[in-house]
């Protein structure tokens, strides 16, 4: 993922994920140990830093210069399928069997939605209304005002 010039490559050594920065001129600048589980990981450029998000929509937000700011916990068991992390209207929506709207700046959980195990794939429009494609072939849709609970 290439963001302010830098690259940012997450994967595994031996047990661990690391995600790695280099310059765009293939100089390494920083590793760092991310502490999450599950074998496969997305990530998605935010604002001064990257959200590393794994399959059990436990997340990381690590800032351009290798800090990592905070950490949340998984939301349930590995989903099927790795399902990425989306931002819309400036909040990160997370996937896991709880679908997460997360604050970027601090990682306050601002909102929850249970999506299921067999979640493939998660869209939201710009009033934050998530679509949320099940295993099944099943769409659903979600406004945020009547199916959130906001915590």
């Amino acid at each position: 993922m290439l963001c302010y010039g830098r690259i940012f490559l997450a994967g595994r050594r031996g047990n661990r994920h690391v995600l790695t920065c280099v310059s765009g001129t293939g100089e390494l600048l920083w590793e760092r140990l991310l502490p999450l589980e599950s074998s496969r990981l997305a990530l998605l450029a935010v604002g001064r830093g990257v959200v590393a998000q794994d399959a059990r929509g436990a997340a990381a937000f690590v800032s351009r210069d290798g800090q990592i700011e905070w950490v949340l916990g998984s939301a349930g068991d590995e989903l099927p399928n790795l399902v990425p992390p989306v931002l819309s209207r400036g909040v990160v929506l997370l996937a896991g069997h709880q679908v997460r709207a997360v604050e970027p700046q601090g990682g306050r959980v601002l909102a929850e939605l249970d999506a299921g195990i067999g979640l493939t794939d998660l869209k939201a429009d710009a009033r934050l209304n998530l679509y949320l494609l099940t295993e099944n072939g099943a769409l659903r849709a979600f406004a945020l005002k009547s199916h959130f609970a906001v915590l």
